[in-house]
C-alpha cells in the first residue's frame, strides 16, 4: 500500500515529497534519542523504500538535543540512502545540535545547510 506522502503526519515529523527523487521529513520531537532514534529512522527508510526515493531532507529544527541513539539513527538512514546513490542533507540544526555533529566529525559525511532551499538547490544539482 503506497502511503500519501502529502498527508503523512506522525508523533516524530512531517513529511512531503520534495521532487521525483526527494523525501521532505521535518522532525517535530525535541530530541532524538535511545527511545525514538531508531523509530524514526525505520519510518523514513521504510518511505524510502516504499516511494522508491533515494534522497531525503531532514529538516531538524525542532531538535534541541540528539544522543548516540540519535547520530547512530543518522548515520543508518545516510548510509541507507548512499548505499541507493542518493544522499542525505540536515536542515537548520540549532546551534548545540550543529557543534554536536562538528565534534563527532558527521559533518565531514552529512551535508548540513542553514536553509531550506540551500538543501534543496544542493539537490538540484546533485540529481
Amino acid at each position: 500500500m503506497m502511503i500519501a506522502l502529502e498527508t503523512l503526519h506522525t508523533n516524530f515529523f512531517n513529511v512531503s515529497h520534495l521532487d521525483t527523487q526527494t523525501l521532505g521529513v521535518a522532525i517535530t520531537v525535541r530530541s532524538l534519542e535511545a527511545s525514538n532514534g531508531q523509530m524514526v529512522k525505520a519510518h523514513i527508510v521504510q518511505l524510502l523504500e516504499v516511494h522508491k526515493l533515494k534522497n531525503v531532507m531532514i529538516d531538524i529544527a525542532q531538535v534541541k538535543s540528539v544522543d548516540s541513539f540519535g547520530l547512530a539513527s543518522v548515520i543508518s538512514i545516510y548510509k541507507h540512502c548512499a548505499k541507493q546513490g542518493g544522499n542525505i542533507a540536515l536542515v537548520q540544526p540549532t546551534s548545540v545540535v550543529l557543534q554536536l555533529f562538528e565534534v563527532t566529525r558527521i559533518s565531514k559525511m552529512i551535508n548540513i545547510f542553514d536553509t531550506p532551499q540551500e538543501a534543496n538547490d544542493f539537490f538540484s544539482i546533485s540529481i
